[in-house]
Protein backbone atom coordinates (compact mmCIF):
# COMPACT_ATOMS: atom_id res chain seq x y z
CA UNK A 1 0.00 0.00 0.00
CA UNK A 2 1.04 3.49 -0.93
CA UNK A 3 1.53 5.88 2.16
CA UNK A 4 0.94 3.13 4.75
CA UNK A 5 0.94 4.52 7.93
CA UNK A 6 3.58 3.73 10.83
CA UNK A 7 1.64 0.84 12.11
CA UNK A 8 3.16 1.15 15.34
CA UNK A 9 2.74 -2.45 17.40
CA UNK A 10 -0.25 -2.03 19.92
CA UNK A 11 1.16 -0.24 22.90
CA UNK A 12 2.04 -1.88 25.94
CA UNK A 13 -1.51 0.23 28.36
CA UNK A 14 -2.63 -3.34 28.94
CA UNK A 15 -0.48 -5.38 31.07
CA UNK A 16 -1.18 -9.34 31.44
CA UNK A 17 -1.57 -10.00 35.08
CA UNK A 18 -4.10 -9.61 37.51
CA UNK A 19 -4.31 -9.55 41.62
CA UNK A 20 -6.73 -11.45 42.87
CA UNK A 21 -9.56 -9.95 44.95
CA UNK A 22 -10.50 -7.52 42.80
CA UNK A 23 -8.23 -5.00 43.73
CA UNK A 24 -5.59 -4.51 40.22
CA UNK A 25 -4.56 -1.28 38.98
CA UNK A 26 -7.13 -0.03 36.85
CA UNK A 27 -4.44 0.48 33.85
CA UNK A 28 -2.56 -2.31 34.17
CA UNK A 29 -4.88 -5.75 33.50
CA UNK A 30 -6.15 -7.00 30.46
CA UNK A 31 -8.31 -9.02 32.85
CA UNK A 32 -11.14 -7.14 34.61
CA UNK A 33 -12.73 -10.44 36.15
CA UNK A 34 -12.00 -9.96 39.60
CA UNK A 35 -12.87 -12.69 42.49
CA UNK A 36 -15.01 -10.52 44.26
CA UNK A 37 -17.99 -13.03 44.31
CA UNK A 38 -15.46 -16.16 45.09
CA UNK A 39 -14.24 -13.80 48.28
CA UNK A 40 -17.80 -13.30 49.35
CA UNK A 41 -18.44 -16.92 49.14
CA UNK A 42 -15.02 -18.15 51.28
CA UNK A 43 -14.20 -15.15 53.76
CA UNK A 44 -16.31 -15.26 56.95
CA UNK A 45 -17.03 -12.37 58.67
CA UNK A 46 -14.79 -13.15 61.19
CA UNK A 47 -11.58 -13.45 59.11
CA UNK A 48 -10.56 -9.64 60.70
CA UNK A 49 -10.57 -11.02 64.39
CA UNK A 50 -8.57 -14.07 63.88
CA UNK A 51 -5.95 -13.98 66.28
CA UNK A 52 -2.84 -16.85 66.36
CA UNK A 53 -3.82 -17.45 70.07
CA UNK A 54 -4.54 -21.04 69.87
CA UNK A 55 -0.76 -22.21 68.53
CA UNK A 56 1.00 -20.01 71.25
CA UNK A 57 2.77 -23.40 71.87
CA UNK A 58 4.02 -24.22 68.78
CA UNK A 59 7.74 -24.39 67.80
CA UNK A 60 7.38 -22.07 64.64
CA UNK A 61 5.12 -19.91 65.89
CA UNK A 62 6.63 -17.27 69.42
CA UNK A 63 4.19 -16.37 71.83
CA UNK A 64 5.07 -12.61 70.90
CA UNK A 65 3.31 -13.19 67.68
CA UNK A 66 0.57 -15.60 68.63
CA UNK A 67 -1.13 -13.34 71.03
CA UNK A 68 -1.23 -10.40 68.15
CA UNK A 69 -4.68 -10.66 65.35
CA UNK A 70 -2.85 -12.02 62.29
CA UNK A 71 -3.68 -8.99 59.87
CA UNK A 72 -0.75 -7.19 62.33
CA UNK A 73 1.67 -9.80 61.36
CA UNK A 74 4.66 -9.41 59.29
CA UNK A 75 4.99 -11.15 56.57
CA UNK A 76 7.81 -13.39 58.16
CA UNK A 77 5.70 -13.99 60.68
CA UNK A 78 2.33 -15.20 58.69
CA UNK A 79 4.65 -17.32 56.81
CA UNK A 80 5.81 -19.16 60.02
CA UNK A 81 2.44 -19.29 61.39
CA UNK A 82 1.46 -21.25 58.11
CA UNK A 83 4.04 -23.63 58.14
CA UNK A 84 3.63 -24.54 61.44
CA UNK A 85 -0.64 -24.72 61.83
CA UNK A 86 -2.06 -27.28 64.07
CA UNK A 87 -5.41 -27.05 62.55
CA UNK A 88 -6.94 -26.65 59.10
CA UNK A 89 -8.98 -23.57 60.15
CA UNK A 90 -6.17 -21.95 61.41
CA UNK A 91 -4.12 -22.48 58.23
CA UNK A 92 -6.91 -21.53 56.01
CA UNK A 93 -7.51 -18.76 58.29
CA UNK A 94 -3.19 -17.26 57.91
CA UNK A 95 -3.59 -18.10 54.11
CA UNK A 96 -6.63 -15.45 54.18
CA UNK A 97 -5.00 -13.09 55.48
CA UNK A 98 -2.01 -13.70 53.41
CA UNK A 99 -4.12 -13.48 49.98
CA UNK A 100 -5.86 -9.76 51.28
CA UNK A 101 -2.20 -8.89 52.04
CA UNK A 102 -0.70 -9.62 48.42
CA UNK A 103 -4.45 -8.17 47.00
CA UNK A 104 -3.39 -4.17 47.50
CA UNK A 105 -2.18 -2.00 44.55
CA UNK A 106 1.45 -2.75 45.61
CA UNK A 107 1.44 -6.21 47.22
CA UNK A 108 4.51 -7.19 49.17
CA UNK A 109 5.45 -10.33 47.09
CA UNK A 110 9.11 -10.41 47.99
CA UNK A 111 8.76 -10.12 51.44
CA UNK A 112 6.23 -13.29 51.59
CA UNK A 113 8.37 -15.23 49.06
CA UNK A 114 11.61 -14.14 51.66
CA UNK A 115 9.58 -15.18 54.39
CA UNK A 116 9.70 -18.73 53.01
CA UNK A 117 5.49 -18.69 51.08
CA UNK A 118 6.72 -20.62 47.93
CA UNK A 119 7.71 -24.06 50.06
CA UNK A 120 3.86 -23.69 51.70
CA UNK A 121 2.63 -23.17 48.61
CA UNK A 122 4.07 -26.04 46.70
CA UNK A 123 3.55 -28.70 49.18
CA UNK A 124 -0.63 -27.90 49.23
CA UNK A 125 -0.50 -27.67 45.30
CA UNK A 126 1.33 -30.98 45.37
CA UNK A 127 -0.71 -32.62 47.10
CA UNK A 128 2.35 -33.39 49.74
CA UNK A 129 0.88 -31.15 53.03
CA UNK A 130 -1.90 -32.99 55.17
CA UNK A 131 -4.45 -30.19 54.50
CA UNK A 132 -3.73 -30.44 50.54
CA UNK A 133 -7.25 -32.61 50.41
CA UNK A 134 -9.25 -29.73 51.63
CA UNK A 135 -11.29 -27.85 49.45
CA UNK A 136 -10.92 -24.48 50.85
CA UNK A 137 -6.89 -24.93 51.76
CA UNK A 138 -6.68 -25.60 47.79
CA UNK A 139 -8.36 -22.71 46.78
CA UNK A 140 -6.65 -20.19 49.08
CA UNK A 141 -3.36 -21.90 48.01
CA UNK A 142 -3.96 -21.29 44.12
CA UNK A 143 -5.23 -17.86 44.93
CA UNK A 144 -2.25 -16.75 46.84
CA UNK A 145 -0.20 -18.43 44.32
CA UNK A 146 -2.36 -16.37 41.74
CA UNK A 147 -1.32 -13.33 43.39
CA UNK A 148 2.53 -13.96 43.89
CA UNK A 149 2.62 -14.86 39.86
CA UNK A 150 1.37 -10.98 39.37
CA UNK A 151 4.89 -9.74 40.66
CA UNK A 152 8.11 -9.10 38.66
CA UNK A 153 9.82 -11.05 36.54
CA UNK A 154 12.37 -12.17 38.56
CA UNK A 155 9.59 -13.24 41.14
CA UNK A 156 7.86 -15.06 38.37
CA UNK A 157 10.92 -16.70 37.61
CA UNK A 158 11.32 -17.91 41.05
CA UNK A 159 8.26 -19.80 40.33
CA UNK A 160 8.68 -21.29 37.72
CA UNK A 161 12.27 -22.63 38.36
CA UNK A 162 10.33 -24.28 41.63
CA UNK A 163 8.34 -26.44 39.06
CA UNK A 164 5.26 -24.27 39.55
CA UNK A 165 4.06 -24.72 36.17
CA UNK A 166 4.03 -27.96 35.69
CA UNK A 167 2.22 -28.48 39.10
CA UNK A 168 -0.60 -26.36 37.82
CA UNK A 169 -0.80 -28.23 34.76
CA UNK A 170 -1.31 -31.30 36.27
CA UNK A 171 -3.90 -29.62 38.42
CA UNK A 172 -5.42 -28.54 35.12
CA UNK A 173 -5.84 -32.04 33.81
CA UNK A 174 -6.44 -33.88 36.97
CA UNK A 175 -9.21 -31.60 38.94
CA UNK A 176 -12.45 -31.27 37.91
CA UNK A 177 -14.33 -28.83 40.53
CA UNK A 178 -14.19 -25.74 38.86
CA UNK A 179 -13.46 -23.62 41.33
CA UNK A 180 -9.98 -25.07 41.93
CA UNK A 181 -9.37 -24.72 38.38
CA UNK A 182 -10.43 -21.19 37.05
CA UNK A 183 -7.96 -20.44 40.17
CA UNK A 184 -5.02 -22.80 38.57
CA UNK A 185 -6.08 -20.80 35.30
CA UNK A 186 -5.90 -17.45 36.48
CA UNK A 187 -2.54 -18.26 37.84
CA UNK A 188 -1.10 -20.21 35.04
CA UNK A 189 -2.37 -17.20 33.23
CA UNK A 190 -0.55 -15.15 35.21
CA UNK A 191 2.82 -16.31 34.85
CA UNK A 192 2.18 -16.90 30.83
CA UNK A 193 1.87 -13.13 30.96
CA UNK A 194 5.10 -12.59 32.16
CA UNK A 195 6.72 -12.36 29.00
CA UNK A 196 7.67 -14.26 25.97
CA UNK A 197 10.18 -16.48 27.79
CA UNK A 198 7.68 -17.33 30.43
CA UNK A 199 5.38 -17.47 27.81
CA UNK A 200 7.08 -19.75 25.92
CA UNK A 201 7.78 -22.19 29.00
CA UNK A 202 4.28 -22.49 29.84
CA UNK A 203 3.68 -23.33 26.23
CA UNK A 204 6.37 -26.12 26.16
CA UNK A 205 5.11 -27.68 29.38
CA UNK A 206 1.60 -28.48 27.98
CA UNK A 207 -0.36 -24.83 28.94
CA UNK A 208 -1.98 -24.23 25.36
CA UNK A 209 -3.38 -27.79 24.94
CA UNK A 210 -5.21 -28.13 28.54
CA UNK A 211 -6.34 -24.18 27.84
CA UNK A 212 -7.70 -25.52 24.74
CA UNK A 213 -8.92 -28.71 26.20
CA UNK A 214 -10.79 -27.18 29.01
CA UNK A 215 -12.36 -24.20 26.69
CA UNK A 216 -13.35 -27.05 24.25
CA UNK A 217 -17.75 -26.28 24.89
CA UNK A 218 -16.62 -22.70 26.76
CA UNK A 219 -20.28 -21.71 27.42
CA UNK A 220 -22.02 -25.60 27.75
CA UNK A 221 -22.28 -25.45 31.27
CA UNK A 222 -18.94 -24.31 31.97
CA UNK A 223 -18.85 -21.61 35.19
CA UNK A 224 -18.85 -18.18 33.80
CA UNK A 225 -15.83 -16.97 35.63
CA UNK A 226 -13.99 -20.59 34.57
CA UNK A 227 -14.62 -19.54 30.65
CA UNK A 228 -13.61 -15.85 31.09
CA UNK A 229 -10.10 -16.84 32.62
CA UNK A 230 -9.73 -19.36 29.93
CA UNK A 231 -10.17 -16.68 27.73
CA UNK A 232 -8.14 -14.26 28.98
CA UNK A 233 -5.22 -16.82 29.72
CA UNK A 234 -5.08 -18.05 26.01
CA UNK A 235 -5.06 -14.05 24.96
CA UNK A 236 -1.43 -14.27 27.31
CA UNK A 237 -0.36 -17.42 25.17
CA UNK A 238 -0.52 -15.15 22.15
CA UNK A 239 0.48 -12.19 23.45
CA UNK A 240 4.38 -10.93 23.27
CA UNK A 241 6.28 -9.92 19.54
CA UNK A 242 10.23 -10.96 20.50
CA UNK A 243 9.59 -13.44 19.68
CA UNK A 244 5.99 -13.68 18.74
CA UNK A 245 3.80 -16.52 19.58
CA UNK A 246 5.14 -19.75 16.95
CA UNK A 247 2.23 -20.01 13.88
CA UNK A 248 2.08 -23.55 15.33
CA UNK A 249 0.62 -22.20 18.94
CA UNK A 250 -0.97 -19.33 17.03
CA UNK A 251 -2.87 -22.55 14.96
CA UNK A 252 -3.18 -24.48 17.82
CA UNK A 253 -5.39 -21.64 19.75
CA UNK A 254 -7.12 -19.82 17.23
CA UNK A 255 -10.11 -22.90 17.00
CA UNK A 256 -11.15 -22.21 20.56
CA UNK A 257 -10.48 -18.13 20.52
CA UNK A 258 -13.02 -18.77 17.33
CA UNK A 259 -15.55 -20.32 19.79
CA UNK A 260 -15.33 -18.23 22.77
CA UNK A 261 -16.08 -15.13 20.54
CA UNK A 262 -18.57 -16.62 17.75
CA UNK A 263 -20.44 -18.92 20.20
CA UNK A 264 -20.87 -16.34 23.14
CA UNK A 265 -24.04 -16.04 24.18
CA UNK A 266 -25.00 -12.36 25.18
CA UNK A 267 -23.33 -10.38 27.83
CA UNK A 268 -20.78 -12.27 28.28
CA UNK A 269 -18.61 -9.07 27.25
CA UNK A 270 -15.41 -10.39 29.13
CA UNK A 271 -15.06 -13.49 27.42
CA UNK A 272 -15.19 -11.98 24.06
CA UNK A 273 -13.29 -8.99 24.82
CA UNK A 274 -10.59 -11.24 25.86
CA UNK A 275 -10.59 -13.69 22.79
CA UNK A 276 -10.32 -9.89 20.70
CA UNK A 277 -7.52 -9.52 22.56
CA UNK A 278 -6.11 -13.34 21.56
CA UNK A 279 -7.02 -12.11 18.07
CA UNK A 280 -4.93 -8.63 18.26
CA UNK A 281 -2.04 -10.18 19.40
CA UNK A 282 -1.96 -13.51 17.03
CA UNK A 283 -2.88 -10.82 14.04
CA UNK A 284 -0.02 -8.16 14.79
CA UNK A 285 2.49 -9.57 12.22
CA UNK A 286 2.89 -10.25 8.82
CA UNK A 287 0.28 -11.35 5.96
CA UNK A 288 0.63 -14.72 6.87
CA UNK A 289 -1.10 -14.35 10.57
CA UNK A 290 -3.38 -12.15 9.20
CA UNK A 291 -4.67 -14.87 6.95
CA UNK A 292 -5.62 -17.19 10.08
CA UNK A 293 -7.24 -14.34 11.18
CA UNK A 294 -9.26 -13.51 8.19
CA UNK A 295 -9.89 -17.81 7.14
CA UNK A 296 -11.69 -18.35 10.77
CA UNK A 297 -15.26 -18.61 10.18
CA UNK A 298 -17.55 -15.69 10.92
CA UNK A 299 -14.69 -13.73 13.22
CA UNK A 300 -14.63 -11.06 11.25
CA UNK A 301 -18.26 -10.41 10.94
CA UNK A 302 -18.25 -10.95 14.73
CA UNK A 303 -15.61 -8.24 15.13
CA UNK A 304 -17.39 -5.77 12.99
CA UNK A 305 -20.92 -6.33 15.36
CA UNK A 306 -18.70 -6.05 18.10
CA UNK A 307 -17.19 -2.70 17.53
CA UNK A 308 -20.93 -1.19 17.04
CA UNK A 309 -22.09 -2.89 20.45
CA UNK A 310 -19.25 -2.16 22.76
CA UNK A 311 -18.79 1.09 23.78
CA UNK A 312 -15.94 3.08 25.65
CA UNK A 313 -12.96 0.85 26.31
CA UNK A 314 -14.43 -2.05 25.37
CA UNK A 315 -13.97 -1.29 22.08
CA UNK A 316 -9.88 -1.07 21.94
CA UNK A 317 -8.96 -4.88 21.07
CA UNK A 318 -11.60 -4.79 18.74
CA UNK A 319 -10.83 -1.89 16.81
CA UNK A 320 -7.02 -2.94 17.36
CA UNK A 321 -7.46 -5.92 15.77
CA UNK A 322 -9.73 -4.91 12.88
CA UNK A 323 -6.54 -2.17 12.20
CA UNK A 324 -3.91 -4.96 12.24
CA UNK A 325 -6.50 -6.61 10.00
CA UNK A 326 -6.80 -3.88 7.34
CA UNK A 327 -2.58 -3.04 7.56
CA UNK A 328 -2.65 -5.82 5.47
CA UNK A 329 -2.32 -6.58 1.48
CA UNK A 330 -5.20 -4.98 -0.74
CA UNK A 331 -7.15 -8.38 -0.98
CA UNK A 332 -6.79 -8.22 3.12
CA UNK A 333 -8.11 -5.13 3.48
CA UNK A 334 -10.81 -5.24 1.08
CA UNK A 335 -12.62 -8.93 3.04
CA UNK A 336 -12.89 -6.50 5.85
CA UNK A 337 -14.61 -3.98 4.41
CA UNK A 338 -16.93 -6.23 2.76
CA UNK A 339 -17.91 -7.31 6.01
CA UNK A 340 -18.81 -3.43 6.62
CA UNK A 341 -15.96 -2.42 9.20
CA UNK A 342 -15.90 1.36 7.98
CA UNK A 343 -19.39 2.44 9.27
CA UNK A 344 -18.43 1.45 13.19
CA UNK A 345 -15.17 2.75 12.60
CA UNK A 346 -16.49 5.90 11.56
CA UNK A 347 -18.63 5.69 14.43
CA UNK A 348 -15.65 4.91 16.93
CA UNK A 349 -14.39 8.27 16.13
CA UNK A 350 -17.08 9.46 18.31
CA UNK A 351 -15.67 7.30 21.67
CA UNK A 352 -14.86 9.16 24.43
CA UNK A 353 -11.74 7.28 25.24
CA UNK A 354 -8.65 8.36 23.85
CA UNK A 355 -7.07 5.24 23.35
CA UNK A 356 -9.81 4.12 21.32
CA UNK A 357 -9.94 7.47 19.27
CA UNK A 358 -6.20 6.82 18.02
CA UNK A 359 -6.26 3.03 17.42
CA UNK A 360 -9.51 4.02 14.82
CA UNK A 361 -7.53 6.91 13.40
CA UNK A 362 -4.99 4.06 12.72
CA UNK A 363 -7.60 1.86 11.52
CA UNK A 364 -8.56 3.84 8.65
CA UNK A 365 -5.55 5.23 7.43
CA UNK A 366 -4.49 1.94 6.85
CA UNK A 367 -7.83 1.75 4.49
CA UNK A 368 -7.09 5.53 3.32
CA UNK A 369 -3.33 3.66 2.37
CA UNK A 370 -5.21 1.57 0.10
CA UNK A 371 -6.66 1.21 -3.44
CA UNK A 372 -8.71 3.95 -5.27
CA UNK A 373 -12.25 1.96 -4.38
CA UNK A 374 -11.13 2.13 -0.91
CA UNK A 375 -10.48 5.45 -0.68
CA UNK A 376 -14.03 6.20 -2.68
CA UNK A 377 -15.78 3.69 0.00
CA UNK A 378 -14.25 5.53 2.59
CA UNK A 379 -15.11 8.78 1.78
CA UNK A 380 -18.24 7.59 0.76
CA UNK A 381 -18.92 6.66 4.24
CA UNK A 382 -18.37 9.92 5.37
CA UNK A 383 -14.95 9.11 6.99
CA UNK A 384 -13.44 12.73 6.20
CA UNK A 385 -15.86 15.23 8.67
CA UNK A 386 -15.05 13.54 11.81
CA UNK A 387 -11.33 13.33 10.95
CA UNK A 388 -11.73 16.71 10.35
CA UNK A 389 -13.54 17.97 13.20
CA UNK A 390 -10.28 16.22 15.11
CA UNK A 391 -7.61 18.19 13.71
CA UNK A 392 -9.89 21.13 14.17
CA UNK A 393 -9.98 20.18 18.19
CA UNK A 394 -6.31 19.83 19.03
CA UNK A 395 -6.67 20.69 22.03
CA UNK A 396 -9.30 17.99 23.75
CA UNK A 397 -7.07 14.92 22.05
CA UNK A 398 -3.31 13.40 22.74
CA UNK A 399 -0.60 14.02 20.15
CA UNK A 400 -1.06 10.17 19.14
CA UNK A 401 -4.46 11.03 18.34
CA UNK A 402 -3.46 14.05 16.25
CA UNK A 403 -0.52 11.87 14.54
CA UNK A 404 -2.48 9.03 13.38
CA UNK A 405 -5.91 11.74 11.83
CA UNK A 406 -2.97 13.58 10.02
CA UNK A 407 -2.05 10.00 8.81
CA UNK A 408 -5.57 9.65 7.50
CA UNK A 409 -5.88 12.93 5.72
CA UNK A 410 -2.09 12.62 3.82
CA UNK A 411 -2.77 8.86 2.76
CA UNK A 412 -6.19 10.01 1.40
CA UNK A 413 -4.31 13.23 -0.49
CA UNK A 414 -1.28 10.98 -2.04
CA UNK A 415 -3.40 7.53 -2.85
CA UNK A 416 -6.33 9.72 -4.55
CA UNK A 417 -6.66 9.98 -8.54
CA UNK A 418 -5.93 13.26 -9.45
CA UNK A 419 -9.73 13.98 -10.58
CA UNK A 420 -10.45 12.39 -7.43
CA UNK A 421 -8.27 14.86 -5.52
CA UNK A 422 -9.67 18.09 -6.31
CA UNK A 423 -12.32 17.31 -4.10
CA UNK A 424 -10.37 17.31 -1.05
CA UNK A 425 -8.73 20.73 -2.11
CA UNK A 426 -11.26 22.54 -0.29
CA UNK A 427 -10.67 25.39 2.51
CA UNK A 428 -12.01 23.21 5.16
CA UNK A 429 -8.94 20.45 4.51
CA UNK A 430 -6.63 22.84 4.55
CA UNK A 431 -7.82 24.36 7.45
CA UNK A 432 -7.62 20.90 9.61
CA UNK A 433 -4.11 20.75 8.40
CA UNK A 434 -3.07 23.71 9.52
CA UNK A 435 -4.26 23.64 13.03
CA UNK A 436 -1.71 21.17 14.33
CA UNK A 437 1.38 23.55 13.01
CA UNK A 438 -0.40 26.37 13.63
CA UNK A 439 -1.12 25.13 17.52
CA UNK A 440 2.26 24.22 17.85
CA UNK A 441 1.45 20.60 18.46
CA UNK A 442 4.69 18.23 19.46
CA UNK A 443 4.79 16.07 16.54
CA UNK A 444 7.98 13.83 15.59
CA UNK A 445 9.65 15.29 12.35
CA UNK A 446 8.28 12.92 10.21
CA UNK A 447 4.65 13.34 10.89
CA UNK A 448 5.42 17.54 10.29
CA UNK A 449 7.02 16.39 7.39
CA UNK A 450 3.64 14.75 6.06
CA UNK A 451 1.65 17.62 7.40
CA UNK A 452 3.85 19.58 5.00
CA UNK A 453 3.68 17.47 2.00
CA UNK A 454 -0.29 17.83 2.41
CA UNK A 455 0.09 21.00 2.40
CA UNK A 456 2.29 21.12 -0.18
CA UNK A 457 -0.28 18.91 -2.28
CA UNK A 458 -3.35 20.99 -2.03
CA UNK A 459 -1.22 24.24 -3.00
CA UNK A 460 -0.25 22.60 -5.78
CA UNK A 461 -4.25 22.03 -6.85
CA UNK A 462 -5.03 25.23 -5.68
CA UNK A 463 -2.44 28.09 -4.90
CA UNK A 464 -5.16 30.52 -3.37
CA UNK A 465 -5.23 28.20 -0.53
CA UNK A 466 -2.38 30.12 0.83
CA UNK A 467 -4.77 32.74 2.17
CA UNK A 468 -5.95 29.71 4.72
CA UNK A 469 -2.24 29.57 6.18
CA UNK A 470 -2.09 33.46 5.94
CA UNK A 471 -5.30 33.43 8.15
CA UNK A 472 -3.48 31.30 10.75
CA UNK A 473 -1.61 33.69 13.08
CA UNK A 474 1.94 32.81 13.13
CA UNK A 475 2.00 29.62 11.10
CA UNK A 476 3.99 31.82 8.12
CA UNK A 477 6.84 31.79 11.25
CA UNK A 478 6.66 28.49 11.89
CA UNK A 479 6.95 27.20 8.51
CA UNK A 480 9.90 29.59 8.64
CA UNK A 481 11.49 28.24 11.44
CA UNK A 482 11.50 24.56 10.18
CA UNK A 483 12.45 25.44 7.31
CA UNK A 484 16.06 26.58 9.34
CA UNK A 485 15.84 23.29 11.18
CA UNK A 486 17.71 20.26 10.12
CA UNK A 487 15.18 17.61 10.03
CA UNK A 488 13.68 16.12 7.00
CA UNK A 489 10.67 18.44 7.15
CA UNK A 490 13.20 21.84 6.12
CA UNK A 491 13.11 20.98 2.46
CA UNK A 492 9.21 20.57 1.59
CA UNK A 493 8.81 23.94 4.43
CA UNK A 494 11.30 25.49 2.12
CA UNK A 495 9.27 25.01 -1.04
CA UNK A 496 6.31 26.50 0.93
CA UNK A 497 7.37 29.73 1.29
CA UNK A 498 9.02 30.30 -2.11
CA UNK A 499 6.20 28.96 -3.75
CA UNK A 500 3.21 29.81 -2.08
CA UNK A 501 3.53 31.92 0.88
CA UNK A 502 5.72 34.56 -0.92
CA UNK A 503 8.05 34.52 0.75
CA UNK A 504 12.06 34.58 0.44
CA UNK A 505 14.80 32.78 2.13
CA UNK A 506 17.98 34.20 2.59
CA UNK A 507 20.67 32.06 1.58
CA UNK A 508 22.92 30.30 3.74
CA UNK A 509 26.11 32.56 2.60
CA UNK A 510 23.86 35.92 3.27
CA UNK A 511 23.08 34.45 6.72
CA UNK A 512 26.45 33.79 7.33
CA UNK A 513 27.44 37.21 6.32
Amino acid sequence: MAAVPSAEPPEADMAALHIGDGAEPAATTAKETTNAATADETTSPETAETTATERSGSAGAPAAVAERPLIMCSATELCKLLAAAETCESFVSAMRVIRKRLSGVTPPVQEFLDGGILPVLLSVIKHEHEYATQHEVMFETLWVLTNVASGTSDQTRELIEAGVVEVLVDILKSYENETILEQAVWAVGNIAGDGTMARDFCISKDVATQLCRLAANPYDGVKVNLTDNLSWALSNICRGKEPPASMDVIRQVLPTVRKLLVDAPPHRDTAMSDACWALTYASDGDNERIDLILGLPDVVPKLVELLALFEGSARLPVVRCIGNLVSGNHTQTQAVIDAGCIPPLIAALENETDAVVKETCWALSNIAAGTQSQIESLLGHGALEPVLRILGHTDEYSVKVIKEALWIVSNLLVGSAVDFRTSLCTPKVMSALCNPLAAKVVLDPHVTKISLEGLHILLRADPTLATVVESFDGLAETIETLSESTESCAEVASTLLAEYLGRVLPTKSAVQA
